[in-house]
């Protein structure tokens, strides 16, 4: 606990009572250098008395730059272990001036103010690191963003647990999600040490949501002490969800949107998550209706950077994007009805 970081988070103006008390949570857990560690969004939930969903909302709205709609007061920090596994994220607070970074020969007053170098997204978090008890050993390692021509290694070249866990995909199944995960990341533009480390702890993450449609297919066992057995055909794969209303309110920015990300994603990416969605334009802001909680979870997680990136060179006065579920009585509107404020 710092009170300098506490002082530093109730001077930020967040325009959301619940974005402030999740920053002013961070700020509580954060060491006097800015750096929060091993808080979960459960906990923050707990303490904040709001849902995850809302934590995950607020932590997204403080991480997103200014330039993209968000307030750019946090910087997520992923740390993976030796084996692959990812640990805890670290939270850097980007602004906020560290006491110890004063040059000043007489020291610096730890009054919550007063440095000469603010903690900021291009400033490498090793250099702000005070030695804890808690804290990881410090690698040092360069960080880099994720190459454009970034390509996952093959399965038989990860490690073990992610192997064995890779292993047991379906056909197709790694190709995908190694393109959804190098689209995400080159659409958040942030630097990592290894990215095959990422991928590493990306398909220990991504095993149980792809294997779920594989384990769906498979009977139920017949008697207590059964197990289950291989399906005797392959079931047939699952239709995308049908397109939503509101696509009758598109307009020619949307379909030149549509044809600008088409071919940057994977043909079954695009006919479950985008192909049902309404892309509408709605100066200074993108609005986006989809079908299902699910997709629009997915699009938040995966493509909301890469969206409002690609829509901006259409339409560059844009700020925001907006992802939503469509509502069931749109069906009995007009589209002039379903614009939302």
């Amino acid at each position: 606990m710092s009170v300098e970081t506490i002082v530093w988070a109730k001077r930020q103006t967040c325009g959301c009572p619940f974005t402030k008390a999740v920053l002013g949570e961070l700020a509580n857990w954060s060491r006097a250098d800015g750096i929060c560690e091993f808080r979960r969004v459960s906990d923050i939930a707990e303490v904040v008395e709001v849902s995850e969903r809302t934590v995950q909302r607020a932590l997204k709205r403080l991480e997103d730059r200014r330039e993209d709609g968000g307030l750019g007061l946090i910087r997520r920090v992923t740390r993976v272990r030796k084996d692959g596994g990812q640990q805890a994220n670290c939270f850097e607070l980007v602004g906020y001036i560290y006491p110890g970074d004063c040059q000043s020969p007489r020291g610096c007053p730890m009054d919550g103010g007063g440095g000469d170098y603010p903690v900021t997204p291009y400033k490498e978090l090793e250099l702000n690191l005070i030695e804890s008890p808690h804290s990881p050993p410090s690698r040092r390692r360069t960080r880099s963003a994720i190459p454009e021509d970034w390509t996952p290694p093959a399965v038989t070249e990860l490690p073990t647990t992610a192997q064995a866990l890779a292993s047991q995909w379906p056909d197709g199944a790694y190709r995908a999600e190694a393109e959804a995960f190098h689209q995400h990341w080159l659409g958040r533009g942030l630097r990592g040490a290894d990215w095959n480390a990422h991928w590493a702890a990306r398909v220990q993450e991504r095993h149980a949501a792809v294997m779920r449609p594989v384990h769906a297919e498979l009977p139920a066992p017949t008697t207590p002490g059964a197990t289950r057995v291989e399906a005797q055909a392959p079931a047939a794969p699952t239709p995308p969800p049908s397109p939503v209303l509101a696509q009758v309110g598109e307009d020619d920015r949307s379909h030149r949107l549509r044809e600008a990300l088409q071919p940057q994603v994977a043909g079954a990416i695009w006919d479950r998550f985008f192909a049902p969605s309404a892309l509408l334009f709605d100066p200074p802001g993108l609005k986006v209706y989809v079908p299902t909680a699910a997709t629009r979870d997915w699009l938040e997680t995966n493509y909301a950077g890469k969206l409002l990136a690609t829509a901006r060179t259409i339409e560059p006065s844009l700020t925001w994007s907006w992802i939503e579920v469509e509502a069931r009585q749109l069906a009995t509107k007009t589209p002039a009805d379903r614009r939302v404020a």
